[in-house]
């Protein structure tokens, strides 16, 4: 087995035997209905959120994790994994994308018949941003809401692909809106994502601020460096993904210059200057990658078709941070190396990754970039190698 199938199949963790135990919870427990607040219950115990309307790629029900804070505050995380968009990448990356997220999913130490989680762990993630005992975390007073990746789309789909159901985008949506139903009014909201999640974050940076009320609203991008200009990412890529998923419905919706034309250079590399440009007086947006992604490089170049050589990986790095730096409201950390930097590395030896807790930079901590974001402003500042 390659070092790329081994890392896909490892990060798949959810099993039909596990969904079928807790269908009763699934379809019990309170109100699924988006609109309606999730019952109140202890602050940082974790609960299974039902959300009705929402779907994985396999046509399950889905929802959310969410473990209330004593801040008012939001940190909502976006799970990172693979994609499923062509015959090429349903071969590698769509190994990464969980068929389901269900209850059991969600709580990995079992659960009450309400859905709340009897363990105090995030699905299978345990460190940084999910880690209320980190001094260093933005996050730990915080409401915090988990939503895992099912939808094999980086939360930006909205179609059916054969057997499969692209519904990210929707789903999000409805989280929001539930989210938005229990928190009528917040002080700051952080959207943070690993590798798809970190794309999901910047695909719904309008849909957060339409529909939570709050006084900033701030990204954070880790590892999701696929965003890169249009000379770094094939073309035929590009066509693949918008094909597959129905990116004009989506992105079109606030950035349609990410998707109107890709022949004419009016493809996915826009969507970051039209993030930046629209989240300016609204919040802060930072970027994480190392240089030489491996994850990344797969899949900004992953197809059915034969691409062209894209330009160097390490070079679309170089000038995604330096674009998003470049803005007064945005930030870069880059570190050398091929890891895929994420929340939790997975614990396999053959998976380049690397926790965010274990990774600096020109001196720099990571834990502590991402806490100068929300917390110290004024000493946040570009870091790379």
């Amino acid at each position: 087995m390659s070092r790329w199938a081994v890392l896909f199949a490892f990060a798949a963790g959810c099993t039909a035997e596990t969904r079928q135990a807790d269908e009763a919870v699934a379809k019990s427990s309170f109100s699924a209905n988006p609109s309606v607040p999730i019952p109140s219950h202890d602050p940082h115990r974790l609960r299974w959120v039902p959300v009705e309307g929402s779907t994985c790629i396999d046509g399950s029900s889905t929802g959310f994790i969410f473990s209330p804070g004593t801040s008012s505050d939001l940190c909502i995380y976006m799970e990172g994994g693979g994609a499923s968009y062509d015959k090429s990448s349903d071969s590698f990356l769509s190994l990464a994308v969980p068929r389901g997220f269900g209850p059991g999913d969600a709580c990995p130490d079992g659960h009450d018949g309400d859905g709340v989680c009897l363990g105090n762990v995030f699905s299978r993630h345990t460190d940084g941003l999910l880690n209320r005992n980190e001094s260093r975390n933005p996050c730990r007073d915080a409401h915090i809401a988990y939503f895992g990746y099912c939808s094999g789309d980086v939360y930006a789909g909205n179609s059916s692909n054969g057997s499969n159901q692209h519904r990210g985008y929707r789903n999000v949506q409805l989280f929001l809106q539930r989210l938005a139903a229990t928190l009528p009014k917040l002080n700051q909201v952080l959207c943070a994502g690993s590798s798809a999640g970190g794309i999901g974050c910047f695909v719904h940076q309008g849909n957060i601020r339409r529909t939570l009320t709050a006084n900033a609203y701030h990204l954070l991008n880790i590892s999701g460096s696929a965003l890169m200009a249009d000379a770094y990412v094939p073309l035929c890529t590009q066509r693949a993904w918008q094909s597959a998923w129905n990116l004009q419905s989506t992105i079109g919706n606030d950035c349609p210059e990410a998707v109107r034309d890709i022949e004419r250079g009016q493809g996915v590399g826009n969507l970051v200057d039209c993030v930046m440009r629209q989240q300016e007086g609204h919040g802060r947006v930072g970027f994480v990658s190392t240089t030489q992604d491996g994850v990344m490089d797969l899949f900004r170049t992953l197809t059915a078709s034969r691409c062209p050589t894209p330009a160097p990986f390490h070079e679309g790095v170089q000038e995604l941070a330096g674009r998003i730096g470049g803005y007064a409201h945005g930030s870069s950390f880059v570190v050398k190396g091929k890891e895929h930097i994420l929340n939790t590395p997975l614990q396999f030896s053959l998976v380049p990754s690397k926790s965010i807790t274990s990774v600096s930079s020109g001196g720099v901590a990571l834990m502590d970039w991402i806490q100068a974001m929300i917390k110290t402003p004024q000493a946040w500042r570009n870091v790379g190698p």
